[in-house]
């Protein structure tokens, strides 16, 4: 087992030991040298003066002490030739550059030993690259004569060269060293900005999941947030499907390695991860919904097409959340339904809404309002969930009021808005069209909870509440 408060010396000498002695082992080697220690008596030898001691009963000539291999924390700018040992975190990305000389590649790793993460550097592609990129997390790690150079953030970095190779100890991190590597959601800052980190938090929301294209190709990407008491932060996984990664519902508690942090287009930071991202859950819970059920989150106000019932509806399964246009019998059927419903659902697609107008296709299968805590947004964090739609409890703080808006189209419409508020802030809740008239309805004080709020993002300007067709709004006591 690797021990961090052991003498990097201590460990050469070993290492030089088993070199000339492959009959023993490792621990057998240092159990020689602590009970070298404790037989010549406390305070007499240090473990590399011991290990001088055992080398030379063992036959072992040490006329030169061994170059010892760093840890991270002894690692300075502008060392040449050194060997760092450490446990690797993860492969990062992989680039291509263009210098004076001209062009070349690289490849980008993580490792980490107590409290440190630090960034390795492998140039071109050398024959370990290969070693490299078979590591997991925790292998037990030497970069053999590699050199360290300040990075763009001034921490020190190591990179390997031509004449650098790798060997992979035994042993694995011992128990909760990964912890001193981990920040809790609330510990991300604006130092967190640019760095790979490793994160612990609770699963606030369910695991989203989108495409997008990239390279002409149609790709994934999965989306949630993470939070630890009030604090949340919206974390991105690109190119990983919400299949490829743990079967977790909100409120599981993970831990993320190898994310970075960055500042999205509005100005907030989030945590981008990648292929390379591991998850780890450390306390499990079941998505909240089996296979095929769905949670009506909002149902609007009825209306009338062709002289039938028509609605829109908002349900949401522990996999997406799918916008429907119900008419006739199965707008009846939805209608009868509160927020917090469950329902199993048959419907087909009408452009990029949901279409469904037989009551049989509507299974009702029972009544779970407190699901709908899991969509509940507050002011000061509208801007972690983008452009989405959550349940917003609030208080009118402001009169209502409408003015008429020319659109670009040319086109004269209805606008109105009110001003809400909860206990971290305010945010206007807006309205369009027919749909202007349920917040004109509203007066100072009153308490409401907006279920289906569309959270609108322009870049710069604040959130916004926006009233949709399938939103409801219902005034509370």
């Amino acid at each position: 087992m690797y021990d961090v408060t052991q003498d990097s010396r201590a460990e050469a000498i070993v290492d030089e030991i088993l070199k000339r002695r492959p009959d023993l082992t490792k621990g057998e080697v240092w159990s020689m040298i602590h009970r070298k220690m404790e037989g010549i008596g406390d305070g007499y030898l240090t473990e590399v003066g011991a290990g001088y001691l055992v080398a030379s009963e063992l036959g072992v000539d040490l006329e030169v002490l061994p170059s010892p291999s760093l840890r991270l924390a002894e690692l300075r700018s502008g060392l040449k030739r050194v060997d760092v040992r450490a446990f690797f975190l993860c492969k990062g990305r992989e680039r291509s550059f263009v210098g004076r000389t001209g062009g070349g590649k690289y490849s980008e790793y993580f490792i980490f030993d107590a409290g440190l993460i630090t960034r390795v550097i492998a140039w071109g592609e050398p024959d370990y690259k290969n070693v490299l990129d078979a590591l997991k997390l925790g292998d037990f790690i030497k970069l053999l004569s590699v050199s360290v150079r300040s990075g763009i953030t001034g921490d020190p970095e190591v990179h390997m060269g031509s004449k650098s190779s790798i060997d992979v100890l035994s042993g694995k991190p011992p128990g909760g060293l990964i912890e001193t590597v981990t920040l809790e959601v609330d510990e991300i800052d604006e130092g967190s900005k640019g760095r790979v980190i490793v994160v612990k938090g609770k699963l606030a929301s369910e695991i989203g999941e989108r495409t997008y294209t990239q390279d002409g190709e149609m790709r994934t990407m999965s989306y949630f947030v993470l939070s630890k008491g009030d604090a949340r932060i919206r974390v991105v996984i690109w190119g990983r499907s919400r299949a490829s990664l743990a079967d977790i519902g909100s409120g599981s508690v993970i831990r993320l390695v190898c994310t970075r942090a960055r500042l999205n287009r509005y100005g907030r930071l989030e945590l981008h991860g990648d292929v390379n991202t591991t998850m780890e859950v450390i306390e499990h819970v079941k998505p909240s919904l089996n296979e095929g059920e769905y949670l009506l989150v909002s149902i609007g106000e009825q209306s009338s097409g062709q002289g039938e019932p028509l609605v829109d509806a908002v349900l949401a399964s522990s996999e997406n959340t799918i916008f429907v246009r119900a008419r006739g019998d199965a707008a009846t059927k939805l209608l009868s339904l509160p927020p917090g419903s469950l329902v199993r659902i048959r419907t087909a697609m009408l452009g990029s809404m949901h279409s469904v107008s037989k009551e049989e296709d509507i299974e009702e299968l029972g009544y779970k309002p407190e699901l709908l805590n899991q969509y509940k947004v507050i002011t000061k964090d509208l801007g972690v969930y983008g452009n989405e739609v959550g349940i917003y409890e609030g208080f009118v703080l402001s009169k209502p009021s409408e003015k008429e808006v020319l659109r670009r189209s040319g086109e004269r419409v209805r606008k109105a808005n009110v001003v809400v508020g909860d206990y971290t802030g305010e945010v206007n809740l807006v309205a369009w069209r027919r749909q202007a008239d349920r917040i004109l309805g509203l007066s100072v004080g009153d308490k409401i909870m907006v279920y289906g709020a569309a959270i609108k993002r322009r870049e710069g300007f604040p959130p916004e509440l926006e009233v949709k067709g399938y939103t409801t709004i219902v005034k509370k006591r």
